[in-house]
């Protein structure tokens, strides 16, 4: 609890180092020439980045920068060496957000994603840093051996996975996951999905369950379904052989199929919601 309280939140845009909404910060890429190729616009943008890391060598920790983030980066993160999540702008859309959709999809969606952000600080890595970003060991011998216990129960759900390319020049050869390689981010996943349904469950009782929008043709879910359909679409996409193959054997991220498959597996709350005759969860961290 104490290192969630010292968790920093990056969301949106910077407003430190540079403030995106103040033109007098942003003066010092005044100097940075923009023309009409691309290809040269990132080379010489590249190397600015480059001498603002290099200039901050041998400096106090900036906590306020945004770490190779930028308001339009479709993307977040966590960083243990500085306990911080960061969620820009552009990360913030469809199919992740959008301000007139339903709780459950935006819970469903980017309330996994940030769940799971946040639970990299308690993760492998995560626990090797504390709520400053210190490299220090903070948890009991109890703790360590236990987590590890159920840490093998997820190498082992993941690692049993066969992922199949899905376009139309798939050659129908499948490519065992990695379960070792993808377990942190394997673990980040069930873990986020868990966590954003009991935040899910808490906004709705904070707010007395108002009424909220419908979306046309997907009345017949229910709520509580409908949470896990916008979190499965979020992670929908196409894959062909060479890619999934890498993804599967060299990448920390699990091919997409096995994310969806395996974190609802691990969700007591979705076997509850599409009435499995299972409802113990596979694997379960916290």
């Amino acid at each position: 609890m104490e290192k969630l309280d010292l968790l920093i939140q990056k969301v949106g845009y910077p407003t430190a180092n540079p403030n995106l909404t103040d033109p007098e910060s942003l003066r010092e890429y005044s100097s940075l020439r923009i023309t009409s190729s691309h290809f040269n616009n990132d080379r010489r943008a590249r190397a600015s980045e480059t001498r603002r890391n290099f200039q901050a060598l041998g400096k106090p920790t900036d906590r306020a920068s945004w770490l190779g983030f930028y308001a339009v980066t479709v993307n977040a993160y966590y960083a243990s060496d500085t306990n911080e999540i960061c969620f820009p702008a552009g990360f913030l859309q469809l199919p992740v957000f959008g301000g007139d959709l339903p709780s459950a999809v935006n819970y469903g969606a980017f309330g996994a994603t940030a769940g799971h952000e946040v639970s990299h600080g308690f993760d492998k890595g995560g626990r090797n840093f504390d709520g400053t970003g210190r490299l220090v060991n903070w948890w009991s011998e109890e703790v360590l051996v236990e987590y590890k216990r159920r840490e093998q129960c997820f190498v082992e759900q993941f690692g049993n996975m066969t992922v199949y390319a899905n376009t139309r020049n798939a050659s129908g050869t499948g490519y065992k996951v990695d379960g070792l390689r993808s377990l942190g981010e394997n673990e980040a996943d069930s873990a986020g999905l868990v966590a954003a349904y009991d935040a899910w469950l808490l906004r709705r009782k904070l707010d007395g369950h108002k009424e909220e929008p419908t979306l046309p043709v997907l009345e017949e879910w229910t709520d509580e379904q409908l949470f896990f359909l916008a979190y499965g679409n979020s992670w929908c996409s196409l894959i062909g052989d060479d890619g999934l193959k890498a993804q599967s054997q060299q990448r920390v991220h699990a091919p997409n199929w096995a994310r969806i498959m395996g974190s609802t597996a691990n969700s007591r709350a979705f076997k509850e919601a599409f009435a499995c005759k299972v409802k113990e969860p596979t694997c379960e961290l916290w």
